[in-house]
């Protein structure tokens, strides 16, 4: 990971982990929080989401 993990926790209100040759980035401690704050939740997916090119996230 080429920026520290510290700024982009901070940065983002989020949790990185390093798994294999991955990153998982998460949004919230809680899966209920969707729930309880799905626009909040939204809104951050979208943030995070625009740091990376458009191409970065595959849908399938």
């Amino acid at each position: 990971m080429n920026v520290p993990k510290p700024i982009l926790e901070r940065t983002l209100s989020a949790k990185i982990d390093e798994i294999g040759d991955g990153i998982a980035i998460a949004l919230t401690d809680s899966i209920l929080d969707l729930a309880d704050d799905y626009e909040e939740f939204d809104e951050a997916r979208s943030d995070v989401k625009g740091l990376f090119p458009k191409t970065f996230f595959y849908m399938s």
